[in-house]
């Protein structure tokens, strides 16, 4: 098996231990589950034992090697997994220990290791089932805690887990992300173009998927407004999802034409990078700003509806459970969550992101992995005529009606 690895070092050291076993020969065998399930062999003399890494739940065997004293092994999955370790003495094979992880009644850390408010939004009702299906103590170390702490008692709330082997640290503990790079295989049970958003937390967590919406902690409830108004969200965080500034323009004036003021939420005015400046609409009502998640709250809450792109203001309002509006090209529509008015024109290139021919790039405002330094570049979005997402805003103020 090559699903592992093995070294030497000061590094067997710093495992925070889980479980030991007590050898005859006297050395320790400390068991670790911090990111990854880690064996370490400790000892004045020396001594080798063969480790089998074996998930319980399919009985596959996932890694499986050799330790000596002062060396370690670990198995490569950064996830959620039932684990059988078996470590039998390779010069005695009579001596042998096997340890199951269980999780009931451990104190389990689990890490965001996202600073994304979509992300975030997402994963967070898998987080309290992972509780729930594990009966472990919960800890959880995750950005915008303020919208989660009161709606989930049962979860201790911290803004990072306590340094390894502080008093009342977790021994065990995974991280939530949503991994791009080399380690991707480490992390995510399959690629993460191939799922959606939410899935990447029920796969890394190993619990079925099915769509939820988390529970917010909403400190006020809105007066009704004296005008109806729209919520829109134009700014993201790359190129390849930001709608036209003419749709918008267009947009504003059929909202207002509807007898809709139109609130722009999102926190910069203009935001982009050199040659990619993109503006709010200038007719709309600039609510931009550093504010606090509980005023987009209360603004979203009061709203008719919601008009946004594949970004964390939309997510913040569908678990608010407002009729949401997306609109993206680069993403395919599982992508995100189930919107009656999701809009995108496939007449067009589109869908990039979900194409697992292709590797987001964070550090590339302007990736277009198909068409860059073309005309067609950004066409997945640039190609979304108004007329569509008038049409989806149209259909959705008939169902509100």
């Amino acid at each position: 098996m090559a699903f592992g690895h093995a070294g030497d070092g000061a590094r067997a050291l710093l495992t925070v231990t889980t479980h030991e076993f007590r050898t005859r020969g006297g050395s320790r065998l400390a068991l670790g589950f911090a990111g990854e399930a880690r064996v370490s062999l400790r000892g004045e003399g020396s001594e080798r034992f063969h480790a089998v890494f074996e998930d319980r739940d399919t009985g596959e065997v996932v890694y499986e090697t050799e330790v000596e004293t002062g060396r370690w092994a670990a198995a490569h999955p950064r996830r959620v997994v039932s684990w059988r370790i078996t470590l039998r003495n390779a010069d005695d094979p009579s001596e042998s220990y096997v340890y199951e992880l269980s999780l009931t009644n451990r104190r389990v850390g689990i890490v965001n290791g996202s600073q994304n408010l979509g992300d975030t939004i997402a994963w967070m009702p898998y987080v309290e089932e992972f509780r729930q299906r594990s009966r472990c103590r919960l800890v959880y170390a995750t950005p915008f805690r303020e919208l989660f702490e009161k709606a989930y008692p049962e979860i201790q709330f911290v803004d990072r887990l306590a340094d390894a082997g502080a008093p009342g640290a977790p021994s065990i503990w995974y991280e939530l992300r949503l991994e791009l790079g080399p380690e991707a295989a480490r992390v995510q049970r399959r690629p993460y173009q191939t799922v959606s958003l939410q899935e990447i937390a029920t796969d890394l967590l190993g619990i079925p998927h099915r769509e939820r919406r988390p529970v917010l902690a909403v400190e006020s409830v809105p007066a009704r407004p004296a005008r109806p108004y729209a919520c829109i969200a134009t700014q993201s965080t790359a190129q390849a999802k930001y709608w036209t500034a003419e749709g918008w323009d267009r947009l504003v004036a059929h909202l207002g034409a509807a007898g809709l003021d139109v609130v722009c939420i999102d926190r910069q005015r203009v935001f982009g990078i050199d040659g990619w400046q993109n503006g709010i609409p200038a007719a709309a009502i600039d609510a931009t700003g550093d504010r606090g998640l509980q005023e987009r709250i209360t603004q979203i809450l009061g709203c008719t509806l919601f008009v946004g792109l594949s970004s964390g203001l939309a997510w913040l309002a569908w678990a608010l459970r407002k009729p949401v509006v997306l609109v993206s090209g680069f993403t395919e529509p599982w992508n995100e969550f189930r919107t009656p008015y999701r809009v995108q024109n496939r007449d067009v290139c589109h869908g990039c992101w979900n194409d697992p021919a292709h590797v987001f790039d964070r550090d590339d405002w302007t990736w277009c992995p198909r068409h860059a330094g073309t005309p067609r570049a950004f066409e997945c979005a640039r190609g979304i005529p108004f007329e569509q997402v008038r049409d989806a805003v149209d259909a959705c103020l008939r169902d509100l009606a």
